[in-house]
């Protein structure tokens, strides 16, 4: 088993969503700030990651230095579907339907030998008016148990 840094996960996960989900889009904006409020950035089935946390992954007080430290790393992901105004319903169940499919993307990096992923939840759903727009906002949580590069 490799090691692997925050940024190596991100671009692993990324990647996968890529492959899994094509016709889906990554945010222009970070996670902290997706969607922002400009209405021209949000797109329907777009999605953006952020990887907050490392911490030690530890069972035993001892763990060799090398090839590094066992770490879980979260990984966020944040998805926006459009939801008109004269079908929110139907688009607000069309969002719901695909959130398995985000899930599922994700949890294909399991076949990469350097990481563990796990599925933790849905962290929130809401809509929320951005200009004339309304999104539906879904927020996903994994956690991946990989060692973390100490040299």
């Amino acid at each position: 088993m490799g090691t692997l840094s925050a940024a190596d996960i991100s671009d692993r996960v990324r990647d996968a969503l890529a492959v899994y989900l094509p016709d889906w889009l990554e945010s222009r904006m970070g996670y902290d700030t997706f969607p922002g409020r400009e209405p021209s950035a949000i797109a329907d089935r777009c999605w953006a990651i952020g990887v907050p946390i490392t911490a030690g992954a530890t069972t035993h007080g001892r763990q060799r230095v090398t090839p590094g430290k066992l770490c879980k790393t979260s990984v966020d992901l944040r998805a926006s579907f459009t939801v008109r105004h004269e079908a929110e319903a139907e688009d607000l169940a069309r969002g719901l339907r695909l959130e398995p499919d985000l899930i599922a993307a994700v949890l294909e990096t399991e076949k990469d030998p350097d990481l563990s992923v796990v599925f933790d939840g849905i962290t929130s759903r809401n809509t929320r008016d951005i200009g004339a727009e309304r999104v539906l906002l879904v927020s996903y949580r994994f956690h991946v148990l990989h060692f973390y590069p100490l040299a």
